[in-house]
């Protein structure tokens, strides 16, 4: 069977059996194999141990039969010489294994890339030959395909030599020259069924698996007429196709004549017809077997049918071939999928016109706009898709798929193939999967990532849904620009402050801000303070029509929600986020990007974002049937939970329901866009909204960035910046805003970096405590406390997420400060990994968990001894 003979394998073929011979019978007597014999000298390696007469016999043979001869005394010289030049034939010494190991060295040329079409022959002592039993077995199935006695003659070697040239050389060169066979079948247009006499499929090329949707596993050994057709497509087929068998001189001027259906039939009965020959009253599968029998072509009309139910009529030709001019043996059917664009078929068949749902062929040229009713382009399409085609709604991915389908039929080739690349990475169902690839441009092959970093990335993004269609704010919005306004007056409760307090909230939109600092001094309290700060900074109670006190209380209650037990997921990590948000805000770009709800919405976002967070994440609540999982059905469990409980608990009491003042319409458009924004830092969608910010942005690094710098300050109507303002475009931003803001700590300044990176590691210790007392699955084996390294942790959390991310964002908020801090982390990491590896093995790795936490204590002990004076007052007044 050829699908056994040959098989598909990274877009070649291999073979895996005997060779084959499609010659056809009247091929003139020559095969494609001998020409290629003509043009391609045979490469011998001979490997011997030491110089002998035999050596040189075999020397002097190979010379003389015009053949190419290396020559390698051991394993290594022998492997380097067939990768370099992947010899046809390969002579080895096997009579004594004092010099070298014959079955060492054919089985280890084996085992090398490109070996299945190389010829390995043993030469063995005469003494072999004498044995009474046969002794070659062995040395076959150690790889050698052939085992001859030792001659020291030339006129004997020469006769071996010229046996192997007929036998093994010249299958192993029609192996090579059928590889470019298939290779060519699997590259023309044509679709190609080769069967067996009995019509059982034995191969179908790639453009067939394409048209028809079927891959050679679902159709080999079935019968092609049972596969292609029914009884009501035989009783169709008599209709359209009652024309007699032709040979292939008839078929070329058939493809040369008029494009009309009728005059192609007229003209097909007009030459050549015999009556004897009239297939009108035999089924199809019946005149083809006629032909065959006969030794004949047959040609006509074969309908095909789609793995989806439909079905194609192609104008097909079935011929016969006889190997070696024995009898038929295969029947190659070929169908012309040309005539898709030049033949017009009555409006009872089903006729094929390519869509976005299946590989464009290339074929003719096909102008949409002309199916229509008056007949000026004839052709007809499947009844399903003109209705589908005449709607009004349709989807923007089937847009693209007919616009690069489009643009395929009048490209050129290699613009075509990447089109097709395209087409087919648009049709998987995982389009933000993450793929690791290297880091290095030299390496062809993956970087292997390590265990800690790949934990972390596996732990982060499990259990993760499938992208859903996110909603976007009506494009008919006016987006009215924010701009900065001078600061009001100061808070109520900042006016309680102590003067520390007062002076450390003075400094919130500083990138050095302390939030550490804040969560001492206000005990554990930091959210209400830098919440009532920066919300009024940026007057939210005035765009929100809410006055100070209600916005006060609400974030007292949403930070009581927070756990201060989790050693990250708490208020702290909030003020954090809220505050890295309200920087991002006030960069330039972003100020002209963003109007004042559209600012609120992303302060309430990074307040409320992880609220009620239980210090473990979405794949341990799933793998507990916590009832949170259960109720959002293990999809952003953790994120859908901060979102609905923070609306739940703003609509709570009038006293902090901060929404109480807007419209029904403005409240909506704010919730959910809030909603939006928590729903972003679900992990599992990193890579899904980083690719699309890019792809918004146009590149990672957007070009603006490179004019003169002079055109880009104020520069509100910019069109590089003005073309990220359309309210699908805000959507993307703010959703990378609050994810960069999510995962800050690595571009903080290093001793709050050291700081989070202790917190976040604490907490996945925690869980993985939790998962071993508990005999769960364990989300992040690696984050066990007494082994994990958090250097390494850190280093790959920042080589998987943080560093695309922050340079695509760099690109447009331009936050050079925070890339500064990113590097200068990194390289800490890095040095304190390499201290860990050079130190020696009685000393305990360098910063474990436990001496972090003693390097971090020291490194803040001063700064706990400056404040612990004014800790005490502001306390006492807070209480």
């Amino acid at each position: 069977m050829l699908s056994k003979l040959f098989k598909r394998k990274s877009g070649s073929w291999s073979p895996s059996g005997l060779p084959l011979n499609l010659q056809h019978q009247q091929s003139h007597g020559r095969t494609g194999t001998q020409a290629w014999d003509r043009y391609h000298p045979v490469q011998v390696l001979l490997v011997f141990g030491r110089e002998d007469s035999v050596s040189e016999a075999w020397w002097l043979a190979c010379k003389r039969q015009g053949h190419e001869v290396s020559l390698a005394r051991n394993l290594e010289d022998t492997l380097k010489a067939f990768l370099d030049h992947t010899h046809d034939l390969i002579i080895i010494d096997a009579r004594s294994s004092k010099h070298i190991n014959a079955e060492n060295i054919c089985k280890s040329i084996r085992a090398s890339d490109h070996s299945q079409f190389a010829v390995i022959v043993g030469i063995v002592k005469r003494s072999f030959a004498d044995r009474e039993n046969a002794t070659v077995g062995p040395w076959l199935k150690n790889g050698f395909n052939r085992i001859v006695t030792e001659v020291s003659t030339v006129g004997g070697v020469l006769n071996d030599l010229i046996q192997i040239e007929h036998s093994e050389l010249t299958n192993q060169s029609q192996l090579r020259a059928m590889q470019a066979v298939f290779t060519a079948l699997d590259a023309c247009k044509e679709v190609v069924h080769i069967t067996d006499t009995q019509h059982r499929i034995q191969y179908i090329n790639r453009p067939c698996e394409t048209l028809l949707g079927y891959a050679l596993d679902d159709v080999i050994g079935r019968n092609l007429w049972e596969l292609h057709t029914s009884d009501n497509h035989k009783h169709e087929l008599r209709t359209i196709d009652q024309r007699p068998s032709v040979d292939f001189r008839t078929s070329v001027e058939h493809q040369k004549s008029s494009v009309d259906h009728k005059s192609i039939s007229d003209h097909r009965q007009s030459i050549d017809h015999r009556p004897s020959d009239s297939r009108v009253n035999l089924d199809i599968s019946e005149a083809v077997n006629m032909q065959m029998r006969r030794g004949r072509e047959w040609e006509g009309l074969v309908t095909c049918r789609r793995k989806s139910g439909d079905t194609l009529h192609l104008p097909s030709k079935v011929i016969p071939v006889a190997p070696y001019a024995r009898k038929n043996e295969f029947y190659v059917y070929t169908s012309d999928t040309h005539a898709l664009d030049r033949l017009d078929f009555p409006s009872s068949v089903d006729q094929f016109h390519p869509r976005g749902s299946i590989k464009s062929l290339r074929k003719g040229s096909y102008d949409i706009r002309s199916l229509n009713s008056d007949g000026t382009q004839n052709i007809i399409r499947r009844h399903s898709l003109v209705k589908l085609h005449s709607l009004t709604i349709e989807a923007p991915i089937t847009r693209v798929f007919n616009i690069i389908t489009a643009a395929q039929e009048n490209s050129p080739a290699y613009v075509a193939q990447a089109l097709e690349k395209v087409l087919e990475i648009l049709r998987s169902t995982e389009l933000y999967s993450p793929q690791l690839i290297s880091a290095a441009p030299d390496n062809n092959k993956p970087v292997p990532a390590d265990p800690v970093a790949t934990d972390l990335l596996g732990g982060l993004l499990s259990q993760g849904p499938k992208p859903l269609l996110s909603g976007r704010r009506s494009s008919s919005d006016t987006a009215t620009k924010y701009s900065q306004l001078p600061r009001p007056s100061l808070p109520l409760l900042q006016q309680q402050a102590s003067a520390g307090m007062r002076e450390l909230l003075a400094e919130d939109m500083s990138w050095n801000f302390d939030v550490i600092k804040l969560e001492k001094i206000t005990d554990k309290r930091p959210l209400v303070w830098i919440g009532m700060s920066l919300m009024c900074r940026f007057d939210i109670p005035n765009t929100l029509g809410c006055d100070e006190q209600t916005l006060q209380n609400w974030l007292t209650l949403i930070e009581a929600n927070y756990h201060p037990d989790n050693t990250y997921h708490n208020s702290t990590h909030a003020a954090d986020v809220l505050q890295c948000t309200a920087y991002f805000l006030n960069q330039d770009r972003i100020k002209q990007l963003l109007d004042p709800l559209d600012v609120a919405s992303c302060l309430i976002a990074a307040v409320v974002h992880d609220v009620d967070h239980p210090g473990k994440n979405s794949a341990f609540l799933c793998n507990t049937d916590n009832e949170l999982a259960i109720l959002y059905n293990d999809l952003s469990v953790l994120e859908s939970h901060h979102a609905a409980v923070s609306f739940k608990h703003t609509h709570s009491d009038d006293r902090v329901n901060i929404f109480k003042a807007l419209d029904r319409d403005t409240y909506k458009h704010i919730r959910k866009s809030i909603i939006d924004m928590v729903l972003a830092t679900d992990m599992t969608k990193h890579f899904e909204h980083l690719s699309k910010f890019v792809n918004m942005a146009g590149s990672s690094k957007t070009p603006v960035k490179d004019d003169d710098t002079s055109s880009l300050d104020g520069a509100r109507d910019s069109p590089d910046l003005m073309s990220f303002g359309t309210p699908e475009n805000l959507v993307i931003i703010k959703r990378m805003m609050i994810k960069c803001a999510d995962v800050n700590n690595p571009v903080r300044p290093l001793h709050l970096a050291i700081d989070w990176a202790h917190r976040i590691a604490n907490e996945y210790f925690s869980q993985t405590e939790e998962e071993k007392k508990r005999s769960l699955p364990i989300v992040m084996p690696q984050f066990d406390r007494t082994t994990c390294s958090i250097p390494k942790s850190q280093i790959g959390f920042i080589d998987f997420f943080i560093t695309d991310m922050f340079d695509a964002w760099d690109a447009l908020a331009e936050i050079p400060e925070l890339m500064g801090h990113l590097r200068r982390n990194y390289q800490f990491w890095k040095e304190q990994e390499e201290a860990a590896k050079n130190i020696s093995s009685q000393t305990p790795p360098a910063l474990t968990a436990n001496e972090e936490e003693s390097h971090e204590e020291e490194t803040t002990k001063e700064e706990t001894e400056n404040t612990a004076e004014e800790d005490t007052s502001t306390q006492k007044e807070t209480s």
